[in-house]
């Protein structure tokens, strides 16, 4: 239902698939255009911004199963890309929060553990932490990015900082007085 121009949907209107509601929104030349509702099962699975039938600019994606928030913030070409917040499907915990780019972390960005609390904070490469960005970093340097480590274990000639929610451990040698 809604307006149509040169035998396509054009303006506001609403889409239906097989009985149901498909989206409801803006159209131009029959492509979702401007602000707009996606759903599937009759379940909101997107509320945002679309280009030429696609997800552009700022949007909220719900997951298909349960319509809990699973994405907040902006989109290129169906894809996060720019700066959002990334929850879990399940807990509706917030999991990342930070850049994206073609769907992955990329760039500066908060990752958060099982119960919620900051384990990183700093930049990220292909959807995985840099941590070449710490090569010969010092325990400061790491305890800004990381917090507090889990634990601490004395070496002969050096120390390792463990991170077990990040499964990662840091080797640092003694500094001489």
């Amino acid at each position: 239902t809604g307006t149509f121009a040169n035998g396509q949907y054009d303006g506001e209107g609403k889409l239906f698939q097989n009985g149901a509601i498909r989206y409801q929104g803006g159209f131009s030349a029959g492509l979702y255009q401007g602000t707009g509702t996606l759903y599937e099962n009759d379940m909101v699975i997107y509320q945002g911004e679309f280009l030429a039938g696609k997800r552009n600019g700022q949007g909220r994606a719900y997951s298909h199963e349960n319509s809990r928030l699973i994405y907040d913030g902006s989109f290129e070409n169906n894809q996060y890309d720019g700066t959002g917040k990334l929850y879990d499907a399940a807990t509706g915990r917030l999991i990342y929060s930070g850049e994206f780019v073609e769907g992955v972390y990329q760039g500066a960005g908060e990752l958060y553990g099982s119960s919620g609390q900051k384990i990183y904070t700093g930049n990220f490469y292909q959807g995985e932490i840099d941590y070449m960005q710490y090569i010969n970093a010092d325990e400061t340097m790491l305890h800004e990015a990381f917090g507090k480590e889990d634990a601490l274990v004395m070496l002969d000639s050096s120390y390792l900082l463990l991170y077990r929610q990040l499964g990662v451990a840091f080797e640092l040698g003694y500094v001489e007085a």
